[in-house]
């Protein structure tokens, strides 16, 4: 299963309790999700390196972005943390399609309740998590 495909099931299974969902729209590297109450906008992209571009026109919307679990992409958060902590409305999912796992940082949340002194520490130990 690619991560596109995930992220459409991973959608699916948190609204079987909520049944929110009004509408889905598949895009080509997203997927829009309008539920009862507000539209969020998955963004599908296996590398960090262009979504805080992306980020930056979706102005005012709820922006979950669904990445792999890499080194590389825990790294590209980390090296621009500032820039996804001033979106109050983002989440970056982390996932591994091969061992249906997922771990998430709520960028704006965590800066206000974390230390900035052990940011990468911390965020590479949930990229490390023991595999299940």
């Amino acid at each position: 299963m690619d991560l596109y495909e995930w992220t459409k099931h991973y959608i699916t299974f948190r609204d079987i309790l909520k049944r929110q969902i009004v509408k889905k729209t598949f895009l080509s590297t997203s997927i829009v999700i309008e539920e009862k109450k507000e539209t969020k906008l998955y963004l599908v992209m296996e590398n960090l390196s262009e979504a805080i571009a992306i980020i930056k026109k979706a102005k005012d919307k709820t922006i979950i972005i669904a990445t792999l679990n890499t080194i590389i992409n825990c790294n590209k958060l980390i090296d621009n943390w500032d820039a996804f902590a001033k979106e109050a409305q983002l989440t970056v999912l982390f996932v591994d399609v091969v061992l249906n796992d997922k771990w998430s940082i709520h960028p704006s949340t965590h800066q206000h309740i974390a230390d900035t002194k052990t940011l990468k520490e911390g965020i590479l130990s949930l990229h490390n998590l023991p595999k299940k």
